[in-house]
């Protein structure tokens, strides 16, 4: 039994920010069964004008290996390596084309660009996460992820990218308001003051949550009528799973180990998928004269290029 220690970054379609894990996994190459704990984690809000240069496809590299030094040297970590799933760009699988942001030569031993050998061997480059779910999740049945597009596996045979998700919501959020009455009704909910273990029905549903919502019930019994039960789960845990998984699928590429399947992702073949970039994470905080500065300008062409530069 030999124990990993690795940072999986993920960068989200919905643009909502930066999750970092660190993370350690216990396991081996030959029973293939693994472990893992969380022991740090954060996300990093996307500001507008991050927002906007990751919308105009540029880079992400710089702004990614500026907070994983961070990440590393606020929290004294020691990684063996960093796994990051970057920021689709251009995701045709059905042309042979994938892309995304976030080179790996900045930082660490850094393992990237998990999609594009699946696409050459004909596969749809996603879902990646029923890797993880297979082995790090084995309790549970089905794994249904609320990312920016929604997606759903099954203990890492099949899986699929169901439709989109947070990328909208959060458009649809961000104009809407609260309704005080309804959130203090909603608060008062005992099931919200329990500790876990606990899980939902239908049937708590329609007795606690649809008096409240005055929701025709007909929609959430379409929603709920195939569920047999939900689990709820750590909130570390949902909250930085993909981030989480991409540092499993690390792993896996530096040991040669098979991180995606094509019975998920419809490839000629499984695979070990991801590029390798060896390098050294630098032990010193950057200072405010090698911070980098993102700048934005206009090609002839009317295309938004993202520059790094170095303050004078």
């Amino acid at each position: 039994m030999s124990s990993y220690y690795g940072i999986g970054i993920m960068s989200g379609a919905s643009l909502d920010g930066l999750d970092l894990c660190f993370a350690e996994f216990t396991g081996d190459s030959e029973t293939d069964v693994w472990g893992y704990r969380i022991e740090h984690a954060v996300t990093v809000p996307y500001s507008k004008m991050m927002k906007e240069m990751l919308e105009a496809a540029t880079s992400l590299s710089g702004f990614v290996s500026i907070y994983a030094v961070n990440f590393i040297q606020n929290n004294d970590l020691r990684p063996d390596f960093v796994a990051s799933y970057g920021h689709s760009v251009f995701h045709q699988p059905d042309k042979g084309i994938t892309f995304q942001l976030g080179e790996g030569e900045i930082i660490s031993t850094y393992i990237s660009n998990f999609q594009a050998k699946d696409v050459a061997l004909g596969g749809q480059g996603a879902p990646l996460v029923p890797c993880g779910e297979k082995f790090l999740f084995q309790q549970t049945d089905i794994c249904v992820n609320l990312c920016g597009i929604a997606t759903v596996g099954c203990q890492g045979e099949k899986g699929f990218d169901v439709c989109p998700c947070n990328m909208v919501l959060n458009h649809l959020a961000s104009a809407g308001h609260v309704l005080p009455d309804i959130l203090e009704q909603l608060d008062k909910l005992d099931y919200y003051q329990q500790s876990g273990p606990k899980s939902l029905g239908f049937e708590w549903v329609s007795s606690n949550l649809l008096p409240i919502l005055k929701i025709n019930s007909y929609v959430l019994i379409m929603v709920f009528i195939c569920i047999v039960q939900i689990v709820d789960t750590e909130d570390e845990i949902v909250e930085y799973k993909e981030a989480l998984v991409y540092a499993f699928l690390g792993l896996r590429s530096l040991l040669n180990m098979e991180n995606v399947f094509s019975s998920v992702t419809g490839s000629r073949m499984d695979s070990v998928s991801g590029s390798i970039h060896h390098g050294t994470v630098r032990h010193s905080r950057p200072s405010l004269q090698d911070r980098f500065n993102f700048m934005i300008r206009r090609k002839s062409l009317g295309v938004t290029e993202l520059r790094i530069v170095k303050d004078k």
